[in-house]
């Protein structure tokens, strides 16, 4: 008679040996660990933002270079990016602009609150040149018309008094200093196409985010660039950092190295000593605050947004114009892992805590980037 444990201990024994031969023909699976995501890395345990290296054992977790990673953020901790102060270096440079530049009479009339189109017809109307440019530019291809806009009155009903205020202040700015240098001239024309761009950037965003202000901060965008302006009105050979392969961070640290401050508190002096509306000055004096790594989380949503806006703004108008980089619409975001733009190391972890991820999709879409391409080409 067979013992009932014997029989047990067959069966169990079949079993494992089919197992273990379905297991050794199977071919075998393996699970890869996705890669890391790199470049600049928020700490949230803190109120600073901190780029963070990736492992230099691991080629695949960055498409930029770790020498690039490291160089970058070398040069951003060398910015001494501090308020502005009326110390004696400003005084300084306050006289040498004094005698070189002076403000178009109708730019402070553009400047103030402008809520009724009659009052901008009345600005407008009473030069002649400045007509003419603003006509000029609406039937520009950019706006992309189908009968051409002939006077004022349909410039305004077609476009708004925002837009065309903002290209009648544009070409005030423009006209309101010349050079007798060509490199120096040419180097302004590009400093005021960048800042006609980076307003109409920043406009759209402002449209697309339903934030507060469109006209306020596409005007902070136009004042900020007077920064640049006074830059190579008192630095003969400053041009050549709008003209050749420099970026942001270069040319702020040029303004640091020869003046001693940047071209934020630059804009801010420009603007008092035009005597222009002091309350345009807030976004402009914290126009490159995104370069360094403090993050103040006591600042209000909504003015957090605009500041982020205007940076982004004029950083991509400046890649596009000063540095000719066309690419740069290309991308996929502003993330530096995948631009590698040293204007965008911080990027990715400023639009997070700032709940302004959304810009990516805003800016990267081929509406967007067409409209652009349109300003540029102009």
């Amino acid at each position: 008679m067979v013992n009932i444990g014997t029989i047990t201990l067959v069966v169990v024994g079949l079993v494992l040996l089919y197992w273990w031969k379905i297991n050794r023909a199977a071919p075998r699976v393996t699970v890869s660990t996705p890669a890391r995501r790199t470049a600049s890395t928020v700490s949230v345990a803190s109120n600073s933002l901190e780029a963070t290296k990736p492992p230099k054992n691991d080629p695949e977790v960055t498409s930029v270079p770790i020498e690039k990673n490291e160089e970058s953020e070398a040069k951003l901790q060398a910015l001494t990016l501090i308020s502005y102060q009326e110390d004696e270096n400003l005084q300084q440079i306050k006289k040498t602009l004094d005698s070189m530049a002076k403000p178009r009479p109708e730019l402070m009339s553009l400047l103030q609150p402008i809520n009724e189109p009659k009052e901008l017809y009345k600005i407008i109307s009473k030069d002649l040149k400045l007509l003419g440019k603003v006509l000029e530019e609406t039937n520009s291809a950019y706006y992309r018309l189908d009968k051409p806009i002939e006077n004022l009155h349909h410039a305004v009903m077609y476009l708004g008094v925002i837009q065309v205020r903002s290209i009648a202040t544009n070409f005030a700015l423009r006209e309101s200093v010349s050079f007798s240098s060509t490199k120096q001239q040419a180097a302004y024309d590009r400093i005021w196409k960048a800042s006609f761009i980076a307003s109409e950037i920043a406009r759209m965003f402002v449209q697309e985010l339903r934030l507060e202000d469109a006209n306020g901060l596409a005007t902070s965008c136009q004042l900020s660039y007077l920064g640049d302006v006074a830059f190579i009105l008192t630095q003969t050979n400053a041009s050549r950092y709008y003209l050749g392969d420099y970026n942001l961070v270069d040319r702020i640290t040029a303004a640091q190295d020869a003046l001693h401050t940047h071209q934020g508190n630059l804009a801010k002096l420009m603007i008092h000593t035009w005597n222009l509306p002091k309350n345009l000055t807030y976004y402009i004096e914290h126009k490159f605050w995104p370069l360094a790594k403090r993050f103040d989380e006591r600042t209000p949503a909504q003015e957090m947004q605009q500041k982020i806006v205007m940076y982004v703004s004029c950083a991509l108008a400046e890649k596009l114009v000063f540095e000719q980089d066309k690419n740069i619409m290309n991308r996929a975001s502003f993330n530096y892992n995948d631009n590698g733009a040293i204007e965008f190391f911080h990027m990715e972890g400023i639009l997070k805590r700032a709940s302004l991820t959304n810009l990516h999709q805003i800016a990267f879409n081929a509406t967007f980037r067409r409209k652009i391409a349109s300003l540029v080409n102009q």
